[in-house]
């Protein structure tokens, strides 16, 4: 019983921390024109099948934070800060909410029948040094491409549609514990 409750409680909270920092309604247009500025970059391989690297700067990301909140990307009661504190679990959402720009946009860009999306962050090692690190990836089709209607699309769906949607457990288990400390944040 005490489980059940605690599963319960979890699936509660975590409804509660999405509907409260979840992207407001953005011009997503805009959010990708400055994507470089905010620190995602996003490089697209078309040689011997396509390959999408979208990195997302650590250090960029979070300096561009309070911008990102002001142009209601995120929740305008989200500390600024939360880029140092919870910066996985915001990269996660920022990854999410730009699914329909980039996704589009690269598979109009390729000629091969699918592409596979790799997303990760860079982080800087205690030398000083870029640490890229895996998020999570996903094999995409023209044939899914065509079926969505991505004015209405609901980028969350990107995990059931695509193929092979995978998350690095070492992500996985970084935005698990930094969610529960967004929640604290965004209560206060």
């Amino acid at each position: 019983m005490a489980a059940l409750f605690r599963i319960r409680l979890k699936i509660y909270l975590i409804c509660i921390l999405v509907l409260t920092t979840a992207p407001k309604h953005v011009n997503a247009s805009d959010a990708v024109a400055k994507d470089e500025q905010w620190g995602m970059a996003v490089n697209v391989h078309d040689m011997n099948g396509c390959q999408a690297n979208i990195d997302i700067d650590q250090q960029k990301f979070s300096a561009q934070l309070p911008e990102m909140i002001e142009s209601g990307l995120f929740n305008k009661r989200l500390d600024p800060e939360a880029g140092n504190s919870a910066f996985h679990y915001l990269a996660n959402i920022f990854s999410v909410e730009l699914f329909k720009e980039i996704i589009p946009k690269v598979m109009r860009s390729v000629k091969n029948e699918s592409c596979h999306f790799s997303y990760s962050y860079i982080s800087t090692d205690q030398y000083g040094n870029d640490d890229k690190k895996p998020m999570f990836s996903f094999d995409f089709s023209q044939s899914t491409y065509q079926k969505i209607n991505w004015d209405r699309f609901d980028p969350d769906n990107v995990r059931t549609v695509s193929k092979q949607f995978s998350v690095s457990p070492e992500f996985n288990e970084l935005v698990q514990q930094e969610s529960f400390s967004v929640l604290i944040m965004l209560k206060n």
